[in-house]
C-alpha cells in the first residue's frame, strides 16, 4: 500500500522479486553489519525478527540473532526516523521450537529505549482484541497484558 505514494526497497535474507512498480528487493543478511547507503527515515519490521537467527529461514543459528538484528535496524534508522516493528509478545518470554521467540513487552520495551522514545503502542491480545494508545508503563504493559501469545506494535523514533 505504501508503494502508491512511496518508493519501497523491501530488506530480506531470500531472494525476492516483484514486477511492483515502486518496489525494489535486495537481498541481504540483517544479521551482518549494514552498508552506510542502507539507511532511511522509515524502516519497517513487521513479524521478521523474531526469527533472527534460528536458522529457519537460511539464516545462521546464532542465539542472541535477534539482538543483532535490531542493532542492524537501528543503524539502518536515519536519526528522528521511525522504526515502525512488531512482534510475538506474552508474559513468559521464550523460543518456541523451530518457529520463534515470544518477547516480554518490559523486555522489549527496555531494548527499544536504548536508541528510541516510543512514539505509540498498540496490542493485540490472546483474544485478537486491539488495545490502542498504551501507556507502555503502565501495569498491564508490566505485565504483557497477562497474554500467553500476543503481540506488541511499536512506533519508533531514532533518539540522535
Amino acid at each position: 500500500h505504501v508503494a502508491t505514494f512511496r518508493d519501497i526497497e523491501v530488506v530480506d535474507l531470500r531472494p525476492l522479486q516483484s514486477k511492483t512498480k515502486g518496489i525494489s528487493f535486495l537481498q541481504f543478511d540483517l544479521l551482518k553489519p549494514v552498508p552506510n547507503d542502507l539507511k532511511a527515515d522509515s524502516v519497517s519490521c513487521l513479524h521478521a525478527l523474531e526469527h533472527f537467527g534460528l536458522g529457519r529461514y537460511g539464516d545462521e543459528v546464532a542465539y542472541d540473532g535477534w539482538k543483532t538484528g535490531l542493532t542492524t535496524l537501528t543503524s539502518m534508522v536515519t536519526a528522528g526516523g521511525h522504526l515502525y516493528l512488531s512482534v510475538p509478545t506474552g508474559k513468559d518470554q521464550r523460543v518456541e521450537f523451530n518457529a520463534h521467540r515470544v518477547f516480554s513487552l518490559p523486555f522489549m520495551r527496555e531494548r527499544l529505549r536504548e536508541s528510541f522514545s516510543i512514539e505509540n503502542l498498540a496490542f493485540v491480545d490472546d483474544d485478537g482484541d486491539l488495545i490502542t494508545d498504551i501507556d507502555p508503563d503502565s501495569r498491564n504493559a508490566d505485565n504483557s497484558f497477562g497474554a500467553t501469545y500476543g503481540c506488541s506494535i511499536w512506533t519508533l523514533r531514532r533518539t540522535p
